[in-house]
């Protein structure tokens, strides 16, 4: 079975579309902002050369996504899948931010929805590296249902090794918490 990286993907509130070079300047707006990285890993993302390190990485990954507002029409944030394993039948999302702007009004919630109901129609499992300081993120992350199942070091993006708390949710745990049926 293959799996498409970058599918359209798309709700009310949230499109996901491949991340494309013309997103650069509108995500990076979002990203300007020192708080939204305050319990990354990558505290300095939030300047211009850190940003632009992270972005081109992200879209020679050739995996991430642009978050976009629906009723604005306007980059938000981005996300990816990566680490799709076909034997043990799973795959990652992460590389997660919003805008601040964007932060507990229910897009989180909206986009993890939009790429869990998908990622579920190929896999079992999904899979979630989050920095260990990030506790925002753990949050969000059991608020949808997933369980921590261990502690990974990784280094992403060429940048230095980190320690990340993984946490994890399966299809049926999914459908049972969000009352959706087994069909893809």
């Amino acid at each position: 079975m293959t799996f498409d990286f970058q599918p359209h993907l798309f709700s009310d509130q949230i499109i996901l579309i491949p991340l494309l070079p013309e997103h650069r300047e509108e995500l990076f707006q979002q990203a300007a902002n020192p708080e939204v990285w305050e319990l990354h890993p990558n505290k300095d993302r939030h300047e211009r050369s850190s940003f632009d390190h992270f972005f081109d990485q992200a879209l020679a990954s050739k995996t991430a996504l642009a978050i976009m507002d629906a009723s604005a029409n306007k980059v938000i944030g981005t996300t990816r899948f990566y680490d799709y394993n076909n034997l043990e039948n799973h795959v990652a999302i992460g590389y997660t931010f919003l805008g601040k702007d964007y932060w507990g009004n229910g897009f989180n919630k909206a986009v993890k929805s939009l790429m869990f109901d998908y990622a579920f129609t190929k896999v079992d499992h999904v899979v979630l590296h989050i920095g260990e300081s990030n506790l925002r993120s753990c949050r969000a992350a059991e608020k949808l249902g997933a369980r921590r199942v261990g502690e990974d070091t990784r280094s992403f993006n060429g940048e230095p090794p980190v320690t990340n708390l993984v946490y994890q949710i399966n299809k049926d745990e999914w459908r049972a918490a969000n009352h959706t049926d087994s069909k893809p």
